[in-house]
């Protein structure tokens, strides 16, 4: 829930101004380390983080074609939730996105060179997973 709280902050500046404030992913850094001290499963963790640091390499070699500030929050969301699930939710989140565009494309006059913000997506996902998961 911890984490479906920041995706939800976050997601109004990527919305409104495109950007991810960093006042707020540093809040997520440390409550992901706080929850590390007293939760600790490391491992899964730290795996979670890889992922997001392997897109962080994606958006550098794409000339951030997916916003660097998405791979950092994929990054905090993988120490918060752990491999699997992080994994689940830029899975679904990327699903979502993909209607969506799609649909704005068929509907709407957007095109291919149009900025789709990720994290409302990633946040609409960890809402998803947290109501299937209970």
């Amino acid at each position: 829930m911890i984490s479906l709280g920041f995706l939800v902050g976050l997601s109004y500046g990527d919305l409104r101004r495109k950007e991810i404030k960093l006042s707020v992913l540093a809040a997520m850094f440390v409550a992901a380390m706080g929850y590390l001290m007293f939760f600790g499963q490391w491992k899964s963790s730290l795996l979670g983080a890889l992922e997001g640091i392997l897109l962080l390499g994606i958006s550098k070699m794409t000339k951030e074609q997916l916003g660097e500030g998405d791979a950092l929050v994929l990054i905090m969301t993988g120490i918060l939730l752990g491999a699997g699930a992080n994994l689940e939710l830029f899975f679904l989140a990327l699903l979502f996105s993909a209607v969506w565009a799609a649909g704005a494309l068929a509907f709407c006059r957007w095109n291919r060179k149009c900025v789709l913000p990720f994290v409302p997506f990633l946040a609409a996902a960890q809402a998803v997973l947290a109501v299937l998961k209970c």
